[in-house]
């Protein structure tokens, strides 16, 4: 039995001692439950995201956390509260969490990653030298026209170089011997100065909605007239959609219901814990 409890007992009119030590008492262990709530949300979150969504790396997972109730915040019952959720920088769980649509931040269409790009299987992160931002400050993209006008049955490409510190050179011309002009020596001219300078090569669609593609595995055959080129290609990213939309998939609100359950019994162990420290 608390001292405070035996005052009473001996003294009826220090009943309003007794009520302030329990209300105090109280306002602590509610601190405390909501404090132990938030970090088993943040666990069971965590747990949510790992077994149903494509882990390609900890990412995601390592940006899920809880805020505490401070010691020196008020000490009113509706002032007592803590906070579970994601940082900022891994904000398109927000998205899973309620569902809704994918839009471009840049440009009139999305950059949707093949499994090219990730190494061959969708649950694999998109490698390195094959992001976004590698393809903008890195590779670059051959662009233009080629003709064969006036230059001897040359093909002639034009290329946008972009430097390593991502700032895009005047455009130059190459040329690359072919028997015509036609779309197909012209793709061969793209291809080739791709494979070349380790570029990539927008093809099919138009404008912003054609796909990129890498080339590999080129190789002349044959010489003299019936010389010809042969390579391959592989499409990194689809830029045909303009929106993607997504299900919801909470994880949060989940985890939150789990905890709430047991909501009851954390303050009551909390409140045994104050109890038995008096």
């Amino acid at each position: 039995m608390k001292a405070s409890t035996k005052m009473v007992i001996n003294d009826p009119s220090k009943f309003g001692m007794l009520a302030e030590a329990v209300k105090k008492d109280m306002t602590q262990a509610a601190k405390e439950t909501v404090n132990i709530a938030s970090a088993l949300t943040s666990k069971k979150s965590k747990k949510n995201i790992a077994e149903n969504f494509n882990k390609r790396n900890n990412f995601t997972i390592s940006n899920v956390g809880f805020t505490p109730m401070s010691e020196s915040a008020g000490c009113a019952i509706h002032q007592i509260q803590a906070s579970t959720g994601i940082d900022e920088k891994a904000s398109y769980m927000a998205r899973q969490e309620e569902g809704g649509d994918r839009e471009p931040r840049q440009g009139s269409t999305l950059a949707m990653p093949t499994d090219n790009a990730r190494g061959g299987s969708f649950g694999n992160r998109v490698q390195k030298g094959f992001m976004v931002k590698d393809i903008r400050k890195k590779r670059g993209r051959v662009h233009g026209k080629s003709s064969a006008r006036k230059n001897g049955g040359r093909m002639r490409t034009s290329v946008t170089e972009i430097n390593k510190n991502g700032n895009i050179t005047k455009r130059k011309k190459k040329y690359f011997t072919a028997t015509s002009h036609t779309a197909k020596s012209n793709l061969v001219s793209r291809a080739y100065i791709a494979h070349k300078h380790k570029l990539f090569i927008p093809m099919g669609g138009r404008g912003d909605q054609r796909n990129l593609h890498r080339v590999y595995d080129l190789r002349f055959i044959g010489t003299g007239k019936n010389r010809s080129v042969e390579f391959k290609t592989q499409m990194l990213y689809n830029f045909t959609r303009k929106k993607t939309r997504t299900r919801p998939r909470p994880w949060l609100s989940t985890a939150a219901r789990e905890v709430r359950k047991d909501m009851q019994k954390i303050f009551n162990s909390q409140m045994r814990k104050i109890e038995n420290k008096g």
